[in-house]
């Protein structure tokens, strides 16, 4: 599954896209949780820009074997601004 590249040569990953890898890590399936591996490569490496797309990088990173994954997440989002902020 692959969007359209942006004129960098990034793929397009929007809002409605999150819950892709979300969905498919948390399949049994093992095939399902291979797509959501795939995909961790190019959201390991994206800047997030609202908080749900934290959680798909945790949940393809976790489908890819990174078991810190969740625990990363928990980190930015309780330590940081980077998922935004109250201000």
């Amino acid at each position: 599954m692959r969007a359209a590249p942006h004129d960098d040569g990034r793929i397009g990953f929007g809002l409605d896209a999150a819950r892709v890898p979300i969905r498919f890590a948390e399949d049994c399936d093992p095939a399902s949780r291979a797509i959501a591996a795939d995909l961790w490569p190019e959201l390991r490496t994206r800047e997030a820009g609202h908080p749900v797309e934290l959680v798909a990088a945790a949940a393809a990173a976790d489908a890819a074997g990174e078991r810190a994954a969740w625990v990363a997440l928990g980190r930015v989002v309780l330590t940081t601004d980077l998922a935004g902020s109250c201000e």
